[in-house]
C-alpha cells in the first residue's frame, strides 16, 4: 500500500503501482515521475527527487518547495488576444477594433483577453514547431475538464502572481497524513481531477479518496492523449438531389494508459510524444486524433505507442488503455462513454493493416473497428448499414453519391482485394500447400465477390452500347483503362439494380435471386467452390446475402482513369 513518512523537512512518498485504485491513480502516478523527468531536463529548480523507481514501485520526496513549484509548472497559465466577430454574451470585450476585408468591406472584430494552460510538460516533448497538439490539448482540458471557472482557480492564482492556494491546502494535508500515517485521511474529490465525479452521487454519498492517493489525480492528464470523434450526417442536397454528407465533432475522447511497468513506459512515452507526426494539411486538428468510434482511441494509442514494438514481437509496456468519451453541453459535460480496450498483438497487428495508408468510409470503419475488437468477421452487422441508410451511400451512382467522404465501396473493395492478394500468395508457383489454404471464410467471400462481380461485368457489357473490347486498351498516363460515359452509366444502372433487388429480398427470395439472376450469367466454378458456395446458400443464407451486397459495392467503384 502507499506510504508517507517525514525525513526533517521533507516528506517522503512511497507508492506501488498495483495498490492503486484505479487507472487513473496509475496513470498519475507516471504522470507525476514523468513531470519530474522534464522539470529536472528544463532545469525548473527545485525539483522532487525520485529516491527510487522500478517495475512497479517508486518513492518520492520532496521539500516545500520543490512541491510548490511543481504545482506551478503543472498549473501555468497566460493571458492570450482573440478576436472574434460576433461579441459573446454576458462579456465585455477588451477593446474592439474595425479594418477592411478581402473584399473591400469594413468588418468589426471584439478582443478578448482568454486565459489559456499553457502544458509546460507538452511544450517541452511535442515536435518543434508542431502547434497542433498543445492546442488540442488545451480545448479539450478548458472544454470537458475544466469548464467551469471555479475549476480554473489554480491557473487564474499562478497567471495572476498569487501564491497556489492548491499547493497550500494538499502539503497541509499530507504533513497531517505523515504523523499518523496508520490512519485513513479521506478528501473530497471533484471532477476536475477525477473523470466522472460528482459532489454528491443520487444517494447523497460523497466522492471521497485518501489524501496521498488524490495527489496523483492532478498528473493524469500530463499522459493523456485526446482524440477528436466526428459524427457523420447525411442530407439531400437540394439543387442536385443527390446526397451530401456532413461530419462534426462531437466532444473528445480520453485515452489513459495502465502502465504495467513505471520505468519502461516512463522512457516508451517519452519516446512516443517525440514521434507525434507533425501535420502539413489545412485542418486544425492534428489528422491522426480524427475518429469514428471511441474505440478508435484505445487502438490507435496502443498501435502507436508500441509500433516499434511489434516489428520484432509484442511485449507491451501497458496493461489496457482506458477511454472517456466527454461532450460539453451548455454548462455540463456529458460522458458518453467509458471502457477499456486491452491490447493483444494479433489486435494491433489487424489494425495496422487496416489502417496503414488508407483512408476509410467511417460507416464502414465504424463496422470494422467494432469487429476486430470483438473477434467477429469483419463484415458481421454491416447489412444494418443497407437498410438504415440511402442506397447512394454504398453504391457509386453518378454526382449522387457523396463526394466529401471516402466511397463505401472502394473500402470494401480494399478488404476483397487484400483477400485476393493473401489467396494469390499461398498458390504461389501454382502448388498450393493445403496447410497454407485460405481459411473456408476467407474463400466464400472471395468466391461471392467474383460471382457478383461477373454478373456485373457480363452485364453491363450486354446493356451498354459501348463494349469493354473497344476502348480496353484506351488508358491514361498511369496505365488505368478510361471507360466511356455510357459504359459507367450502364453499369451504374446494373449495380443500383441489383443491390436494390437484394437488400429487399429474404430466405427463400433471396436464394431464388442469387440462383437464378446473378447466377444466370455463366460462372465458371470448380465443383469444390460450388460446393462451398452451396453450402452457404442452405446454411446461411443472411451472411451470403450480406457478402453479395458489400460485393456489388465494392464492384460499383470503377478503378479507372476516368
Amino acid at each position: 500500500m502507499s506510504r508517507i513518512w517525514q525525513e526533517g523537512n521533507y516528506l517522503v512518498l512511497e507508492y506501488y503501482l498495483y495498490d492503486l485504485p484505479t487507472v487513473q491513480h496509475k496513470a498519475g502516478l507516471a504522470g507525476l515521475l514523468l513531470l519530474i523527468d522534464t522539470m529536472s531536463q528544463e532545469g525548473e529548480e527545485p525539483v522532487p527527487e525520485v529516491l527510487k523507481l522500478d517495475t512497479v514501485y517508486a518513492m518520492i520526496r520532496f521539500s516545500k518547495e520543490s512541491f510548490h513549484n511543481m504545482f506551478q509548472y503543472l498549473y501555468a497559465a497566460a493571458i492570450e488576444e482573440r478576436k472574434v466577430k460576433q461579441k459573446r454574451q454576458g462579456s465585455q470585450p477588451h477593446r474592439t477594433y474595425k479594418e477592411v476585408n478581402a473584399e473591400g468591406k469594413l468588418e468589426k472584430w471584439f478582443v478578448y483577453r482568454d486565459l489559456k494552460p499553457l502544458g509546460k510538460f507538452f511544450q517541452f516533448h511535442y515536435p518543434a514547431g508542431e502547434g497542433k497538439w498543445l492546442k488540442l490539448w488545451q480545448d479539450m482540458l478548458w472544454s470537458v475538464i475544466r469548464s467551469s471557472p471555479k475549476s480554473r482557480t489554480p491557473f487564474e492564482e499562478i497567471n495572476n502572481g498569487k501564491d497556489l492556494s492548491l499547493a497550500k491546502k494538499t502539503w497541509a494535508s499530507l504533513l497531517k497524513k505523515s504523523k499518523r500515517p496508520d490512519v485513513s485521511l479521506l478528501e473530497d474529490i471533484s471532477g476536475s481531477i477525477f473523470i466522472g465525479a460528482q459532489a454528491q452521487n443520487s444517494e447523497l454519498v460523497g466522492f471521497q479518496g485518501e489524501v496521498l492517493e488524490n495527489l496523483l489525480l492532478h498528473f493524469w492528464q500530463v499522459i493523456v492523449m485526446v482524440y477528436v470523434p466526428r459524427d457523420i450526417k447525411i442530407t439531400k442536397n437540394k439543387v442536385t438531389g443527390g446526397l451530401d454528407a456532413e461530419r462534426t465533432e462531437i466532444g473528445y475522447v480520453l485515452a489513459l494508459p495502465e502502465p504495467s511497468d513505471l520505468e519502461w513506459f516512463c522512457k516508451e512515452y517519452e519516446d512516443f510524444l517525440r514521434r507525434l507526426p507533425t501535420d502539413k494539411n489545412n485542418h486544425y486538428r492534428p489528422q491522426r486524433v480524427l475518429i469514428d468510434i471511441p474505440a478508435e482511441a484505445g487502438l490507435e494509442f496502443i498501435y502507436r505507442l508500441t509500433s516499434s514494438k511489434l516489428e520484432r514481437g509484442f511485449s507491451g509496456c501497458i496493461s489496457s488503455v482506458e477511454i472517456f468519451h466527454l461532450e460539453r453541453r451548455g454548462n455540463n459535460v456529458k460522458v458518453h462513454a467509458a471502457e477499456s480496450i486491452l491490447p493483444d498483438e494479433g489486435t494491433l497487428n489487424a489494425y495496422q493493416r487496416l489502417m496503414d495508408g488508407k483512408e476509410l468510409n467511417p460507416l464502414y470503419k465504424v463496422y470494422r473497428i467494432r469487429n476486430l475488437l470483438n473477434k467477429n468477421p469483419w463484415h458481421q452487422g454491416m447489412d444494418a448499414l443497407f437498410y438504415h441508410y440511402d442506397w447512394r451511400l454504398f453504391v457509386k451512382y453518378r454526382e449522387e453519391t457523396p463526394q466529401r467522404i471516402p466511397f463505401f465501396g472502394l473500402s470494401v473493395w480494399k478488404e476483397f482485394d487484400a483477400t485476393r492478394k493473401a489467396l494469390d500468395n499461398i498458390k504461389g508457383d501454382g502448388k498450393m500447400d493445403k496447410d497454407k489454404a485460405l481459411p473456408p471464410e476467407d474463400q466464400l467471400e472471395l468466391l461471392i465477390y467474383e460471382v457478383v462481380q461477373r454478373y456485373i461485368w457480363l452485364k453491363t457489357d450486354e446493356k451498354s452500347p459501348v463494349k469493354y473490347e473497344k476502348f480496353k486498351d484506351n488508358k491514361d498516363e498511369k496505365g488505368k483503362v478510361i471507360y466511356p460515359k455510357e459504359y459507367c452509366e450502364a453499369r451504374e444502372k446494373i449495380c443500383r439494380d441489383a443491390f436494390l433487388a437484394v437488400r429487399v429480398r429474404k430466405s427463400q427470395a433471396f436464394l431464388d435471386y442469387f440462383t437464378g439472376t446473378i447466377c444466370s450469367v455463366p460462372q465458371y466454378l470448380p465443383s469444390k467452390d460450388f460446393q462451398l458456395v452451396s453450402q452457404a446458400l442452405i446454411n446461411d443464407w443472411e451472411k451470403v446475402k450480406t457478402l453479395t451486397l458489400l460485393a456489388i459495392s465494392a464492384n460499383s467503384y470503377l478503378k479507372g482513369g476516368q
